[in-house]
């Protein structure tokens, strides 16, 4: 499942308006199903943080596979995102090391 970031970030990133409960339901579901699943964010640097990445994390407790994307321009149906970038992968590998956990494994893509 893609999760683009923190919910009260969803509407910035999505350009939609969402029901954070609907992707709350969802990721419940999807965890409590007990199948094998993931749950995947693309990362553009300029729209989420640390923070925000944190806050994504928690909000899928009980996940077993988190995947970290870096986002890449040319693959975008918005130009404005032709110029944004993403983490570099020595920032990538600290973010895998601090969310990793015996329950959760981080996957960077």
């Amino acid at each position: 499942m893609d999760i683009k970031g923190p919910f009260d970030k969803y509407r910035q990133i999505a350009g939609v308006e969402i029901d954070p409960g609907d992707i709350r339901r969802s990721i419940s579901l999807i965890i409590a199903a007990g199948t094998e699943h993931e749950f995947r964010t693309t990362v553009v640097r300029s729209l989420l943080d640390r923070d925000d990445l944190v806050r994504v994390v928690n909000s899928i407790k009980g996940a077993r596979c988190y995947v970290l994307q870096g986002f890449v321009p040319s693959k975008t149906l918005n130009s404005d995102f032709l110029t944004e970038k993403t983490y570099l992968s020595e920032e990538f590998s600290a973010f895998k090391k601090e969310f990793e956990s015996e329950e959760l494994r981080v996957i960077i893509r």
